[in-house]
């Protein structure tokens, strides 16, 4: 592919956020007592729960920030 040559993709990460605060805080909900498998997702901040999380797509830079904010709570 010619039209990509020269171009260099850095890595990106995905981070599962709220889709009613677009909080990053988001914990898996298991069923069970051995956790066998998912009940959906729940927000830490707003307290919705579903299945249906919305994801950002974060390069390298900005998952970093995302790291340091997350560790300075």
């Amino acid at each position: 592919n010619s039209s990509k040559r020269g171009r260099v993709k850095g890595k990106t990460y995905k981070v599962k956020t709220c889709p009613k605060c677009g909080s990053t805080e988001i914990s898996v909900v298991l069923l069970g007592e051995e956790g066998l498998g998912s009940k959906g997702w729940e927000c830490k901040i707003c307290k919705w729960t579903g299945k249906n999380v919305d994801e950002k797509e974060l390069n390298e830079d900005e998952f970093l920030v995302h790291l340091d904010k997350m560790e300075g709570k």
